[in-house]
């Protein structure tokens, strides 16, 4: 009988072997991890590998509500376990209270936007081949959930190659699906120098999440 290990590992690599879009594979993937390693919420972000700029995200929706707050603090603050420097590491996949243990001050997004909206942990990976980011999976159990398991953490860095392969792969139907129902009005926002939004308008709302408008 397989392991939990190689039954994931076989269904994320079958993967390859289909016909999909962008999103439909990132949902496909998020509902085999699920069998496997059980979540509350995600978000699977594909990148420019240039810029490492997200080019759109598949995000529950407890987590697409804090989306902002959370961006915020990846480009412009300082904490554990950031996607930039997890790229650079030789480990792709991180577990957020493997890092902070009891004290919540190590990770600014845990103590001000994570543990308020009632997440308990958080496990992330950069997915890499050939050298190359093509996108972030970030997974969350809730404050009354166990948290991560190092084992856990190991079978999702397993993974991250077949995954990343694929979103190299599906990244030229990004665009269509992207398009597929844009407004035909330019997005306009209006953002602080501390890089708060102010305002915007609906075709700017549209452009900021397109994959969830889709």
């Amino acid at each position: 009988m397989k392991s939990a290990l190689e039954q994931g590992r076989t269904f994320i690599t079958s993967l390859e072997k289909g016909s999909w879009s962008s999103r439909t594979y990132r949902e496909a993937v998020l509902k085999a991890i699920h069998a496997v390693v059980p979540y509350d919420a995600y978000c699977f972000t594909t990148v420019d590998p240039q810029t490492l700029i997200s080019t759109g995200a598949v995000t529950e929706e407890g987590i697409e509500a804090i989306h902002d707050r959370l961006f915020i603090i990846e480009y412009t603050e300082d904490d554990v376990h950031k996607y930039a420097d997890l790229i650079r590491s030789n480990k792709p996949a991180a577990i957020l209270q493997a890092a902070i243990r009891d004290m919540p001050d190590r990770s600014l997004r845990y103590r001000s936007i994570l543990q308020p909206a009632g997440f308990g942990d958080e496990l992330r990976a950069v997915l890499i081949c050939d050298e190359t980011c093509w996108g972030y999976l970030t997974l969350y159990r809730k404050v009354d959930r166990p948290f991560f398991s190092e084992e856990e953490g190991q079978w999702i860095e397993e993974w991250t190659t077949s995954i990343a392969r694929m979103l190299k792969r599906t990244r030229l139907t990004l665009m269509d699906e992207i398009k597929q129902g844009s407004p035909i009005d330019p997005g306009i926002m209006i953002i602080s120098d501390s890089i708060q939004l102010l305002s915007s308008n609906a075709s700017a709302q549209y452009w900021a999440n397109p994959t969830a408008a889709a």
